[in-house]
Parts: structure tokens; C-alpha cells; sequence
């Protein structure tokens, strides 16, 4: 019986071993990418949406235009985070949060498409 107990609590440890390296793992195929945020503007933003457009146009017109810009999004999440700027111009801040989750190696584009790390 004690051997038993034994070649059990073995194969727990190492099925808890294996559940954490699989969990932690660097793969980008299985975990999101690199999040990197925007501040949404009025109308100033590159891919043509601002403030009056829904959060679904936005992010489809977002995933377009870095889809031409060859960058792969893995996700796209759009938050309020602060109020919005009380102005009418263009480059008015909506007090919306863009976040983009990429691949490591898209990173450097995003941050020249003015995109900041999270």
C-alpha cells in the first residue's frame, strides 16, 4: 500500500509539474501576444474612426489597417479609461483606450505607428 502511495503521489507532483510549464509557456500560439495601447481620438486616428463610430467599426477598421500594415492581431479590447477631453477638434481624446495584443515581433512597428507599450 505504501508503495502505491507513493507512485501516486509521484505522478501528481508530476502532473502539477507539467500543467505550470505548459501554463508559463513563451509560445505566442498560445498565449496573447504583446498588449501596446492607444488613446482614441476625435478623428485624428490613422484607421479612420474617432468618437461617434461603435466600438465593432472601430476595431474592424483597427484590424484592417494594421492587417496592411502586415502586423497580426491577436486581440483588440476597447475601454473608457478617463473622461473625455471637452473639445471638438480632431485630436480630442475620447477618454477611450484602444489595447492590441501582437506578436513580440511586431512591436517596434507599432511603437512607430504610435502605439505605447502597456
Amino acid at each position: 500500500m505504501i508503495e502505491y502511495k507513493r507512485w501516486f503521489y509521484k505522478g501528481l507532483v508530476g502532473l502539477i509539474v507539467a500543467i505550470i510549464q505548459f501554463g508559463c509557456s513563451n509560445d505566442e500560439s498560445t498565449n496573447e501576444g504583446v498588449s501596446v495601447f492607444w488613446e482614441q481620438t476625435g478623428c485624428a486616428d490613422p484607421w479612420g474612426t474617432g468618437a461617434n463610430d461603435t466600438e465593432a467599426e472601430t476595431t474592424n477598421a483597427l484590424k484592417l489597417f494594421l492587417a496592411g500594415e502586415d502586423i497580426s492581431v491577436f486581440k483588440v479590447n476597447v475601454e473608457i479609461t478617463s473622461t473625455a477631453q471637452d473639445c471638438f477638434a480632431c485630436s480630442c481624446l475620447t477618454g477611450k483606450t484602444i489595447t492590441v495584443n501582437v506578436a513580440e515581433s511586431d512591436v517596434a512597428k507599432m511603437e512607430e505607428l504610435g502605439f505605447y507599450l502597456k
